[in-house]
């Protein structure tokens, strides 16, 4: 759906982009890439990589004439964004983190990157809006400043995560640090025209932080690209094994949701679970499991699998051919959902959600799938229903075609005429 009020053409602020992959990339080149199949142009400024990351979105962007990339310098040291995070990197980064770049690794770029906006605002034709997408959050208020230079071009900021997220990393026990960047925040949020958020939750608590702004925030969800998933069809859905993936980082707080899930397998002790149940975790991170008990570390032998990182077309493939998704959520990062949820809905996988109770985990709850908080009481009862229904006699219907990224390129397409 396009809108004849529309120039068809967007100018994206993104420090990571292809050939820079990770989660962080991925929301925008998805959007990119059905943009242009609605005749719009993106044109990217991002910062230069001199690497190209296993896990990206290239081929979603790359050979495409509507999506124009300007890499600028980073402001940031090549060697240290290197990412084989050797003790020369990681000792690097520990230092400008403490000196020239307290926030992020972007902090030195606003000058880059600002010059590039201005270059493309005034020399080329008009664009519908300049978007900022973020983290890297350091970028607001350079990007608060730009927005106030041109008030009659529409500046948004599209968040993927909240600012929120990362002020105990920044500023640590002192609460002085915290409150300069959320006065920052607020700062730059007033100098732009809308504010995109991925969830109800995030919307509420940054209208309850940021009440001046209130009018501005419009979610728009992450999701998944059925694309992705060819392999996804009725006769691959019957799935009788019992393998639950789990891809991503294991922060302590997740591995404290494994250990807890972990914990409610021992309790329960059925046949069917334990002998063909089975967490397949892929990810760079090594469980530490010093400090848990013995039957824990007993149970983590039994029920988990341990794999490296995959490319996504390689992890598409793995949730095609398993089950279950499995969504290790944390209390404190409630304001947004994990985007392998949605991959998961789009493999045909049953989701297992534990976690805090979320927009998005109730509608899965109310399609049939298993959510539970992160206390073994509560995980009880869900593993003795993921006995019962086992094997799986019927594929899950696609009951959620509103998070396919084609039909929210359409709610992108409609917040640029408001």
């Amino acid at each position: 759906m396009t809108s004849s009020k529309l120039r068809q053409r967007i100018l994206l602020v993104s420090f990571r982009w292809c050939p820079q992959g990770g989660v962080g990339t991925r929301r925008w080149s998805k959007f990119a890439k059905y943009l242009s199949r609605r005749g719009v142009v993106t044109e990217v400024v991002c910062a230069d990589y001199p690497h190209r990351d296993r896990v990206n979105w290239c081929a979603d962007v790359n050979g495409n004439d509507h999506i124009i990339r300007h890499a600028t310098p980073s402001g940031y040291p090549d060697w240290l964004r290197n990412p084989r995070r050797g003790f020369l990197v990681k000792a690097g980064s520990r230092l400008l983190q403490r000196t020239s770049h307290p926030m992020d690794t972007a902090q030195g770029w606003g000058k880059y990157f600002v010059g590039a906006c201005r270059r493309l605002l005034e020399d080329g034709e008009p664009f519908d809006a300049v978007i900022l997408t973020v983290p890297s959050f350091s970028a607001l208020p350079p990007f608060g400043e730009l927005a106030g230079d041109y008030p009659n071009v529409r500046f948004i900021v599209d968040y993927r995560d909240p600012w929120t997220y990362f002020l105990p990393d920044y500023g640590r026990s002192e609460s002085a640090q915290r409150e300069q960047y959320t006065a920052l925040e607020r700062e730059a949020l007033a100098a732009v025209d809308q504010v995109w958020v991925t969830t109800e939750e995030h919307r509420r608590e940054y209208s309850r932080r940021f009440p001046e702004a209130d009018l501005k925030f419009r979610v728009l969800h992450n999701g998944y690209d059925p694309e992705d998933f060819p392999a996804a069809t009725p006769e691959r859905l019957i799935r009788n094994n019992m393998i639950a993936v789990c891809p991503g980082t294991l922060i302590r707080e997740r591995l404290d949701t494994l250990v807890t899930l972990l914990r409610a397998l021992l309790r329960v002790d059925d046949p069917v679970l334990n002998q063909q149940f089975r967490v397949h975790l892929y990810t760079n991170d090594r469980p530490d499991l010093d400090g848990y008990e013995g039957e824990v570390k007993q149970a983590y032998k039994r029920f988990v699998r341990l794999h490296a990182v995959v490319p996504p077309a390689v992890m598409a493939r793995i949730l095609t051919d398993s089950r279950f998704g499995l969504v290790l959520h944390e209390a404190n990062y409630a304001q947004t959902v994990p985007i392998k949820v949605y991959d998961f809905l789009a493999a045909g996988s049953e989701v297992i959600y534990l976690g805090p109770p979320t927009e998005v985990s109730r509608q899965l709850e109310e399609k049939g799938h298993f959510c539970a908080t992160d206390e073994v009481d509560a995980m009880v009862p869900l593993l003795h229903r993921l006995a019962a229904r086992h094997p799986r006699t019927a594929a899950p219907a696609d009951a959620f075609p509103e998070y396919a990224i084609p039909a929210l390129t359409d709610r992108l397409l409609l917040l640029l005429t408001q």
